[in-house]
């Protein structure tokens, strides 16, 4: 990197579509913190609600710091239950290629395969429900922008 001190920032459009551009020679690295964002199919894990339980009961009386130490907690409980989903299901996969190529089944072959598809299929759902909420909020945010945004997710191919 040529110039490690210099931080170039888009400043918000206020009255214009157009952003105006910030360019800092002298900035200091700034370490941004991630925002806490909740999952909607975080729901559908019954550890979920025992997680906000736990961690609302045990923290002070004070209700922003009820919702830090809930927000802390899920966020850690995520990282470590949802984590890799990518790779999860990849080994998941490998693990059904290996039970059904198998020359001699085994007696619990069957079971252990369905177990197997099922949980490939809850990743899938969870996956799927991700980028649903995903592709909802960038339609909220920019859908009344007249933003390329906007013109590349209505405007269709008259044939």
């Amino acid at each position: 990197m040529s110039y490690p001190s210099v931080e170039v920032l888009a400043l918000p459009p206020i009255g214009s579509d157009y952003c105006p551009v910030l360019l800092n020679t002298s900035s200091q690295p700034v370490k941004r913190t991630k925002t806490f964002n909740y999952e909607a199919f975080w729901s559908q894990d019954q550890e979920c609600k025992t997680v906000i339980q736990n961690s609302w009961q045990g923290s002070n009386t004070s209700l922003v710091s009820k919702l830090q130490a809930v927000s802390h907690k899920l966020a850690s409980w995520s990282k470590s239950r949802f984590s890799n989903g990518h790779l999860r299901i990849f080994h998941l996969q490998h693990q059904l290629q290996i039970i059904t190529n198998r020359k001699f089944h085994q007696n619990n072959d069957k079971e252990l395969a369905n177990s197997i598809r099922e949980e490939i299929q809850k990743l899938w759902h969870q996956e799927e429900h991700f980028w649903a909420m995903r592709s909802r909020i960038n339609w909220l945010k920019w859908r009344d922008k007249n933003s390329i945004f906007f013109h590349a997710s209505t405007v269709q191919r008259r044939q």
